[in-house]
């Protein structure tokens, strides 16, 4: 008892100093070399086969994503990919601290980037990267589709397992790979214009994720620009102006005397073909509002 709480306690602590942010096979079934079939044995160090199994599929699923987006990001240098690769890196680890508590083998090893244990994952890898490597639009829907899966697999281990210190760090990793799902939805809305339809969640769970996001990430009428100029109520603008070069936006967040769903916000491009982005709020519903000029792209942002 006290051995697992101390545990606890020094996961809560890594995850926490590491960054953290952010399918399971039917039973009868065979992943990462064990057989799944009876779910409620337990085996050496109180865990059972399905949560042993479950542990080897996360540790290479979590590597999955991490080796999609770096190729990803080797190709089309999208930021998005770049960040999320980092995160997966840190969820990577976070699984690999559970496996070493419980003295298991690591599938991962070795392997370098493309190669996993689990020939199943091997396949979905090599599919996704070619999937993704087609066009941006692309390969912001394999981003999409990979936190979509990673949720439903974590979902799905949380409910076979009833240690804690697993629960603790699945639901880091859950919380993780719900913030890149809208991260990946995001970019993909206002990138292409295109809404991602889920393809492993049902339509309320995912629903309640995006939704989520709105909610967290509304900020209050006070706030200070980009460039260090305090705003005040009614009317605040944040404006981050045309750093870097052409391409890079100007944003410009306005909010009417502080109220939830009575502003309006907006996200112009610079120039040289950088995207547009403009959503205004009124009566306490997002509206649609799109912007495009010349070689720029207006898309918009419900909420």
């Amino acid at each position: 008892m006290n051995h697992r709480m101390l545990f606890l306690g020094s996961a809560i602590m890594w995850m926490a100093m590491s960054g953290c942010d952010e399918s399971t096979s039917a039973p009868g079934t065979v992943r990462s070399g064990l057989d799944v079939s009876s779910p409620g044995t337990t085996i050496a160090g109180g865990l059972s086969e399905r949560e042993m199994a479950d542990l080897f599929h996360m540790r290479e699923e979590e590597k999955l994503a991490r080796d999609v987006y770096l190729t990803l990001a080797d190709r089309w240098s999208l930021r998005v990919h770049e960040n999320i690769s980092g995160s997966e890196q840190r969820h990577m680890d976070a699984v690999k601290v559970l496996l070493d508590r419980y003295e298991l083998r690591d599938p991962v090893g070795a392997n370098p980037r493309g190669v996993f244990e689990d020939e199943s994952l091997q396949k979905l890898h090599d599919e996704l990267v070619a999937q993704g490597l087609a066009s941006i639009e692309a390969s912001l829907r394999v981003g999409c589709a990979i936190e979509e899966l990673d949720i439903k697999d974590l979902q799905e281990a949380m409910a076979a397992s009833d240690n804690q210190d697993i629960l603790n760090v699945y639901g880091h990793l859950l919380r993780g790979s719900e913030n890149h799902l809208r991260a990946f939805t995001g970019a993909l809305e206002s990138s292409a214009g295109q809404i991602y339809e889920p393809k492993y969640l049902d339509s309320g769970s995912y629903g309640a994720i995006l939704s989520a996001a709105h909610q967290s990430g509304r900020s209050n009428a006070r706030g200070r620009g980009a460039q260090g100029r305090p705003c005040g109520n009614g009317g605040d603008c944040m404006r981050a102006g045309n750093v870097g070069g052409s391409g890079n936006p100007a944003d410009c967040v306005r909010a009417t005397a502080g109220g939830r769903g009575n502003g309006g916000a907006c996200l112009q491009a610079g120039n040289g073909g950088a995207l547009g982005n403009c959503a205004r709020a009124g009566s306490g519903s997002w509206g649609r509002v799109g912007r495009s000029g010349g070689q720029n792209r207006g898309s918009c942002i419900t909420g």
